[in-house]
């Protein structure tokens, strides 16, 4: 018997308004392991992302970006390798051109956590961020911040990551109320006045944050069908 993957789906609303953001993911077994696939497009922009959680505790990860806008980069491929230590191997190339490669070493007792962009994957950070409040968290992400910056699109950020308060709450999803930790979250560029709802289980539910000049944003997830998913155990 063929197991079905597990798929859902995150929507995004500015100042109360569905946007054409689009971003899935699906979440299957594999052999040591689960493998979880997504992507987010908008309007002449796509990411897509590949990751394995292995059973003896490494990750491996492939993100594709594309896009079809002036001025920014049009194609990137970045790698990552994490490897039981939190120890991180990067390559990226960058529009064809040649292969580029990091190695981020895990120093100190705290071993970074590794986001790969998807909304689905940042429950593990957030979960680990929970466990360790409030002390700060560092966490590593492919920079999205400027597709203009082509020469670092996708190249590894490091940066401590906070939750200034954690509180029991409720959350919708799917016209159901789930029961959940709403995290006051704080760190990155973008991530200032962040407030997220996170289940028992690592799965990010609600993320809502303003940006300055442009209005709030507010990510939901919705259209989760098959087994609920746990990422705190990947």
């Amino acid at each position: 018997m063929t197991t079905q993957p597990t798929t859902g789906r995150y929507r995004y609303t500015l100042d109360g308004v569905e946007i054409p953001v689009e971003e899935r993911f699906a979440i299957e077994p594999q052999t040591g392991g689960l493998l979880i696939t997504g992507f987010r497009s908008a309007p002449g922009t796509r990411l897509d992302v590949e990751a394995s959680y292995l059973t003896d505790g490494t990750t491996n990860c492939v993100l594709m970006w594309t896009s079809e806008l002036e001025g920014m980069a049009s194609s990137v491929r970045a790698a990552y390798e994490v490897a039981l230590d939190g120890s991180v191997a990067a390559t990226w190339i960058t529009e064809g051109g040649p292969e580029v490669t990091q190695a981020i070493e895990a120093a100190g007792a705290q071993a970074p956590s590794f986001f790969p962009l998807m909304r689905v994957f940042s429950g593990r950070s957030l979960a680990k961020l929970v466990e360790v409040s409030p002390a700060p968290l560092p966490v590593l992400v492919p920079d999205i911040r400027d597709p203009k910056a082509v020469e670092r699109f996708l190249t590894p950020l490091l940066g401590d990551r906070f939750a200034a308060s954690v509180e029991p709450g409720m959350c919708a999803v799917d016209g159901i109320e789930r029961s959940c930790s709403v995290v006051d979250y704080r760190g990155g560029s973008y991530d200032s006045d962040a407030t997220v709802y996170l289940d028992a289980g690592g799965l990010l539910l609600r993320y809502t944050w303003p940006q300055e000049g442009v209005g709030d944003w507010d990510v939901e997830l919705c259209e989760v069908v098959g087994d609920w998913p746990e990422p705190s155990q990947w």
